[in-house]
């Protein structure tokens, strides 16, 4: 939704270092689905990318960071 942002922190990580974050995305709504992508981003990919969250329901989003370079990244 437009003005809904969550900040995520990986804190430090080394070049070829895993990291993972996890939260989850959540319909309030009462009647409809709700259908989600995620985009892919250099160094960061999530999981699941895409899907289908039903009404009253919510899915578990895991974020993998792997930096391949020396940077700051957002």
């Amino acid at each position: 939704m437009p003005g809904n942002r969550l900040l995520v922190e990986f804190g430090q990580c080394q070049v070829g270092e895993q990291r993972t974050a996890v939260f989850y995305l959540v319909n309030q709504g009462e009647e409809l689905p709700i259908r989600f992508r995620l985009p892919r981003v250099a160094h960061f990919r999530p999981r699941p990318q895409q899907g289908l969250i039903r009404p009253d329901g919510r899915q578990m989003i895991c974020v993998d960071f792997v930096p391949r370079q020396y940077g700051e990244f957002a």
